[in-house]
């Protein structure tokens, strides 16, 4: 089986939900108080889509395609990783327990550690997304950037896998910066893991906002990790909006359609 990217639409909300509503009723990573109805979820992606990638990691029967080097394929068990009582790690997601993963241009392939829930064809397993940084056209050239992994798939490396695809599609676009907001905190509802995964993905610190959001009863800070994925340039070439340029952004990102 494989693990392959593809553009999300408004009819994956569903799917989507799924994996967002743990994150906001039993986590601090996500600072919404209330899971969002589909319609709603589904009207966020279609906006989104307007300006920005949204991407989704689903499992594939087909077989891998290991000379294309613009498809992304991700080689795995029948098996997937269970989903534990700990606290949800929305970004780390990076071992494979079983097998050395190799990087073959924009391949990789690897094998992951067998453990419980069986995986089905077409099951959507995350999902990651760009969202603007600032409204102000100054700020085109940069974008923040979220990554959603589900709680049975965080042992294949499925948010490296994502936030690699969405960085390729990013500058594609002309984007030069990532910017990442990340709730901080250490207790029942949160842990530094998205930090950390953030670091591996060669983003850096670059602030933090204290105690700046209040959920279930006590108070969090919020930190900016920033990655430069672009030049800077005096003549800098003007930010290309996703919508109109989305196959040929796919196609050079390896991205399904």
């Amino acid at each position: 089986m494989l693990i392959k990217l593809r553009l999300a639409t408004p009819q994956d909300a569903d799917a989507l939900l799924e994996i967002y509503a743990p994150y906001v009723k039993q986590t601090a990573i996500s600072f919404e108080y209330d899971v969002p109805g589909a319609a709603e979820f589904a009207e966020r992606i279609e906006q989104t889509l307007q300006r920005y990638p949204y991407l989704l990691a689903y499992v594939s029967d087909e077989a891998a395609c290991a000379d294309d080097e613009r498809n992304e394929n991700f080689k795995i068990s029948a098996s997937a990783a269970g989903a534990g009582s700990e606290i949800l790690r929305a970004n780390e997601a990076r071992n494979c327990a079983s097998g050395a993963a190799k990087q073959n241009g924009a391949n990789l392939i690897a094998s992951a550690k067998q453990s419980g829930a069986n995986l089905k064809h077409g099951q959507i397993l995350g999902y990651a997304y760009a969202s603007v940084f600032k409204e102000r056209a100054a700020y085109d050239w940069s974008a923040e950037s979220s990554v959603y992994v589900s709680l049975n798939a965080r042992a294949f490396g499925i948010g490296r896998l994502l936030y690699e695809a969405l960085q390729r599609t990013l500058k594609a676009q002309n984007i030069v910066d990532m910017n990442a907001c990340i709730a901080c905190g250490n207790d029942e509802y949160l842990n530094d893991a998205s930090v950390r995964f953030h670091e591996r993905m060669g983003f850096r610190f670059v602030g933090k906002f204290e105690r700046c959001a209040y959920k279930f009863g006590r108070w969090y800070d919020m930190a900016w990790m920033q990655k430069p994925i672009g030049e800077y340039l005096q003549n800098q070439p003007a930010m290309r909006p996703f919508a109109r340029f989305r196959d040929e952004i796919c196609a050079s990102a390896g991205i399904e359609i």
